[in-house]
């Protein structure tokens, strides 16, 4: 497990300096927009473009990370008043809806992307597939790290000591 975790650590942070170089790219991309609009009273179209395709990219690999560290939205607050088995039942079911989101976002993203390889953005020129690639790249470290939560929680519950779960009065 401890291998498999090292793994995904390797996988978490790498998204993390990825999302870190998307938001200094938008960050100058949009200070260059403002540049151009008020200093030179020509507005640099571009920019905003760019800037919107890298918020899709931002917006679903930071998804995955939030998945990853359990602080996306979810239900914990009814979780969190449950104990025993209760509580693991209701965990299994939340992680498990999450699972079948992410994999009808990583086929819908993927047939999305697919359909737009031809189509052009309006400014930058770029195939519309490097936008909505966004969902389905995203969907996949979603269901990466989710399947992880998954896998955690059963090895915790499955090999939890017997005095373990005395204590939480299932």
């Amino acid at each position: 497990m401890k291998t498999f975790s090292k793994v995904f650590d390797t996988v978490y942070k790498a998204i993390r300096i990825v999302c870190f170089f998307i938001l200094a790219v938008m960050l100058v991309s949009m200070f260059w927009q403002v540049i151009t609009r008020y200093i030179f009273r020509h507005a640099a179209h571009w920019t905003l473009e760019l800037t919107l395709f890298l918020f899709l990219w931002v917006s679903f690999l930071g998804a995955a990370l939030g998945v990853r560290k359990m602080t996306h939205v979810n239900v914990a607050f009814v979780i969190n008043k449950l104990t025993g088995h209760k509580k693991t039942a209701m965990s299994l079911v939340a992680l498990l809806i999450v699972e079948v989101f992410a994999v009808f976002l990583l086929v819908s993203g993927y047939q999305l992307a697919a359909s737009s390889v031809t189509r052009k953005s309006e400014t930058l020129m770029i195939s519309m597939a490097w936008a909505y690639s966004s969902l389905p790249v995203g969907a996949f470290f979603v269901l990466l790290f989710n399947t992880e939560n998954l896998i955690r929680l059963f090895v915790e519950h499955v090999f939890r000591k017997p005095a373990d779960t005395e204590k939480e009065g299932s």
